[in-house]
């Protein structure tokens, strides 16, 4: 557990990841691009549990999702805990609004 001093030395950082898409209504995923790549940490932590493997020198390649940036949609993640990438967009820009909350992450300790 962290005393107040230590919390309070630790640099804020990026925590919340709130991107709107104020794309065109004909988006095309295939045509446009523009994705927003996810990458799962959590299949590659089972995959490493798997191979008894607790390597930090994750490889998030091969796991990963992407979310097209379709309209109308807000996409919501932790950026402390989800590794991920933009993809260019192809023929046309892609229009987002992003918000980052910045702070930091406590841990409390279980009371006995």
């Amino acid at each position: 557990q962290l005393s107040s001093k230590e919390n309070k030395s630790r640099a804020a950082e990026r925590l919340l990841t709130f991107v709107y898409y104020m794309t065109p209504s004909e988006w095309d995923a295939e045509l446009d691009g523009g994705a927003l790549r996810m990458y799962s940490p959590i299949m590659e932590q089972k995959k490493d549990e798997k191979n008894n493997n607790n390597n930090d020198n994750k490889d998030y390649g091969s796991h990963y999702f992407d979310v097209i940036p379709y309209a109308d949609r807000l996409v919501v993640f932790r950026s402390d805990l989800m590794e991920h990438q933009v993809m260019p967009s192809l023929r046309r820009d892609r229009m987002a609004i992003t918000v980052w909350l910045y702070g930091r992450v406590v841990c409390r300790g279980l009371h006995s």
